[in-house]
This record gives structure tokens, C-alpha cells and sequence, in this order.
């Protein structure tokens, strides 16, 4: 930030938009309604929102696995795309996308690009697993 208004300004954005996804969320807990699509992408959107507003506060931490996966030479990687739990016990420490390939390394993925850039995958089995995923970390904040 390049001053206090504007990180005071980060702050309120993030514990706001915070807030509306939690309120969100439990009204439809309350009252037994389960999110559209649309409603969906908006609370996906403000998630988004508060996740950047934060990035310049440092209030981040890292990305799962950071550090730990090889790093990519250019061109074509050939492998398995996974979804890697940094401790299914404790769905909210997080998890990540990664190709692990025939030799054994692994290296970072994202959905989209399961989802648009590879060929040979399942995309609806890489949807579904992501969605379970997420379900896992919004039922462990539930108990």
C-alpha cells in the first residue's frame, strides 16, 4: 500500500467482503436453500476480491506446497494431474493441483489448466474433485 489510508482501505475491503461470504453462507445454512450458480460466482468473486486485497497487505502465507515441487523446464510436461491435500485431517492447511510425472516429479498445476490447456483428462472427475475439496473445508469449519 502506498499509505495508511490505502491499507486501512485493504483491510475493511478483505474483513468486508470476509463477512458478507460467512453471512452468505449461514443464511442458507439457516434456512436449509442450497447457492445457484449465479449466487455461486458473486460469492466466488468476493472471495476473489478479499484474497487480492490482502496479497499487498502480506497476509497471505504461502501457497501449499511452496518450495516443494520442481520447477518446470519449457515446453510439454507429460504426467498425472493430482489433487495433493497438505493433510486430509485438516482440509482448511489447503491443497493443490500437480502434475506428477512417470520419473516421479512433481511439478505445480492450476484447474484451468487441467481444464483447458491438457488433453487426456477426465474434466468432470478434476471438477468433481475440486468441488470435494471445497465442500471439505467448508464442512471442517462447520465442526
Amino acid at each position: 500500500p502506498a499509505d495508511a489510508d490505502e491499507r486501512d482501505g485493504l483491510l475493511e475491503l478483505h474483513r468486508v467482503l470476509d463477512r458478507l461470504c460467512f453471512e452468505y453462507a449461514a443464511a442458507l445454512e439457516k434456512t436449509g436453500l442450497a447457492a445457484d450458480l449465479r449466487a455461486g460466482k458473486i460469492i466466488g468473486t468476493a472471495a476473489l476480491f478479499s484474497i487480492r486485497a490482502r496479497q499487498p497487505l502480506g497476509l497471505l502465507g504461502p501457497a501449499p506446497f511452496d518450495g516443494e515441487l520442481d520447477d518446470p523446464s519449457v515446453g510439454v510436461i507429460g504426467g498425472f494431474g493430482e489433487f495433493h491435500q497438505v493433510d486430509p485431517d485438516r482440509p482448511w492447511k489447503g491443497g493443490r493441483w500437480v502434475v506428477r510425472t512417470e520419473a516421479g516429479q512433481c511439478f505445480p498445476l492450476t484447474l484451468s489448466m487441467l481444464l483447458f490447456d491438457s488433453s487426456g483428462v477426465n474434466k468432470e472427475a478434476a471438477r468433481v474433485e475440486h468441488r470435494d475439496a471445497l465442500r471439505s473445508v467448508v464442512s471442517a469449519a462447520r465442526s
